[in-house]
């Protein structure tokens, strides 16, 4: 046996098997079916056998050999392979007009105008157009030519003409008929001429708030109040308080009248539970909870009062500057002020008191003289003087003081001198406007 040749292989005894080639249908091709053939794809019946010597032949050959039969089109196989519609399906075209009823079902049905003629009935056809004729009058009397203008034109200035005017624009109405007439409020038509609505009577806080039949509630019945009954008690009670004081000879240190301290402290009390609040059960949802407790205005005036007299129980105290704390954001710039006296008044240094400075940074200008005077006072009081949202306070403060009256300025705290003008610029004008005005203080 020859060895075999170098660069070739032996074959080996193992047969390998090949897997048939997959031949993927692609688009437009046509397909392969076994027996039996649809009806469109049958192939046609061959022709019988003919003898060539049958002279019927010579006939057709003059005449040319017969078209062979076509090839079935793609598009007629698709048809013939398409599925059957199942009863009651709609096709494209009918699917159309499905939509389109649809359509028309769910459009707004279009309600026809308003015909006097037709709907109300001739009779009264006149009088309708006639009323809408002297509303449209009385609705647009600030286009109308002005009789006693540069150009009266056909009006005059003479009464005949006055009265033509009026009977011609109001329908023979003066104005106050005509303001009686006018539809909504008070006229509301005529304030589009320039007529301006009627102002409401100003109401002093001072008769706001103090009743003059208050009577002093008793201790045990303070826990029973209401908020708003709670807040007009505290300030009548310090509006007494005030001005026991002042006929005392003591002044602001003679203390409360007899009594006085049992009252604050139910009133204290009772102002930190409203303010704290209350969680009810939802009587739909047991597992859900309400909190009812009163707003931050009316906590901020229950501290206001607290600290007008300097009396009530500490922790209620703490509650209320919790309570307005917590809620700042809501608060105006001058509620911001009113929150600074009170605790200025009450010496009371809370650790989150500057972010009423953050809050007033910006509104520091707005304040008047006097209020701006009792700002720095209050600040200076809480040793926020050092804090770094104290410099818009000093900035305005330093520039308001060339402007001051005598009485602001000698109103200023020593305190609040040494705390917010420290800088030299500012101490200069501070000295050299009280100078100016040492001799004008009221």
């Amino acid at each position: 046996m020859k060895p075999p040749k170098r660069g070739s292989r032996r074959p080996s005894g193992k047969v390998v098997r090949q897997q048939p080639k997959r031949f993927f249908r692609q688009q437009g091709d046509f397909p392969v079916y076994q027996k039996p053939y649809p009806v469109a794809l049958r192939p046609a019946e061959p022709p019988a056998t003919r003898d060539l010597q049958d002279s019927a032949l010579d006939a057709e050959a003059a005449e040319g050999f017969g078209d062979r039969a076509r090839k079935v089109k793609p598009h007629l196989v698709r048809q013939a392979l398409a599925p059957p519609a199942a009863p009651g399906r709609a096709g494209p075209g009918d699917m159309a007009k499905v939509r389109y009823l649809r359509e028309q079902r769910l459009a707004e049905p279009r309600v026809a105008d308003f015909d006097a003629a037709r709907d109300v009935g001739e009779e009264f056809a006149a009088e309708l157009e006639d009323a809408k004729a002297k509303a449209r009058a009385r609705r647009n009397y600030k286009w109308m030519p002005n009789p006693y203008g540069e150009r009266p034109g056909a009006l005059g200035t003479d009464p005949k003409a006055q009265a033509r005017y009026y009977d011609k624009y109001f329908d023979g109405q003066r104005l106050e008929e005509d303001r009686r007439a006018a539809p909504g409020p008070d006229g509301e038509d005529l304030r589009e001429g320039g007529r301006p609505p009627p102002r409401r009577p100003r109401v002093s806080p001072r008769q706001f708030w103090y009743k003059p039949d208050y009577v002093t509630p008793d201790p045990h019945m303070v826990p029973l109040m209401t908020s708003k009954e709670l807040k007009f008690a505290m300030v009548n009670e310090a509006h007494l308080v005030r001005r026991w004081r002042a006929s005392q000879p003591e002044g602001k240190a003679s203390g409360l009248p007899h009594g006085s301290k049992e009252v604050w402290m139910a009133f204290g009390h009772r102002a930190a539970e409203l303010a704290k609040g209350r969680e009810l059960a939802v009587p739909d949802h047991p597992k859900q909870k309400l909190l009812q407790r009163c707003s931050n205005c009316t906590a901020l005036r229950f501290l206001q009062a607290v600290g007008h007299v300097q009396a009530g129980p500490y922790s209620a105290l703490l509650v209320l500057v919790t309570r307005v704390l917590e809620h700042l954001q809501e608060l105006k710039p001058q509620q911001c002020f009113y929150f600074l006296q009170a605790m200025s008044r009450l010496r009371l240094k809370h650790p989150k008191a500057a972010l009423v400075l953050e809050r007033m940074s910006l509104a520091w200008r707005t304040l008047e003289h006097k209020m701006l005077v009792k700002a720095a006072n209050a600040v200076a009081k809480l040793d926020l003087g050092s804090h770094l949202w104290a410099r818009p306070l000093k900035l305005a403060l330093s520039g308001a003081i060339p402007h001051m009256k005598g009485e602001h300025l000698a109103n200023l705290k020593a305190i609040a001198v040494m705390e917010l003008l420290g800088e030299p610029e500012a101490m200069r004008g501070y000295l050299e406007k009280s100078m100016e005005t040492r001799g004008q203080r009221a």
